[in-house]
């Protein structure tokens, strides 16, 4: 497991801060590999804080898991991965 110091600043860009919550979108946004033929297999997706992502035998993001924090997605060297809407009957997972 990374140390804390390591994934301190990862979730929000430098220079950006944190958004209100007035100003979060509507939409539910979850992870998901868009691109799996530019994985490089880095696992760096892995650090997912709530262990929604898995790696065997391939990638795959569980959307009953992840909550939307972006932080595989910005992680990712290869930009593989994306934020889609999250599909209609699949629940938010309580914090």
């Amino acid at each position: 497991l990374p140390s804390i110091k390591s994934l301190i600043g990862l979730s929000v860009p430098k220079g950006g801060s944190i958004c209100d919550f007035m100003d979060l979108p509507a939409e539910k946004l979850v992870a998901k590999l868009t691109k799996p033929a530019q994985c490089v297999r880095c696992l760096n997706c892995l650090d997912c804080p709530y262990q929604a992502i898995t790696a065997s035998p391939k990638i795959t993001v569980d959307p009953l898991k992840c909550i939307g924090c972006s932080l595989c997605v910005r992680r990712c060297p290869g930009q593989c991965l994306d934020m889609v809407v999250r599909e209609e009957g699949v629940p938010q997972p309580l914090i």
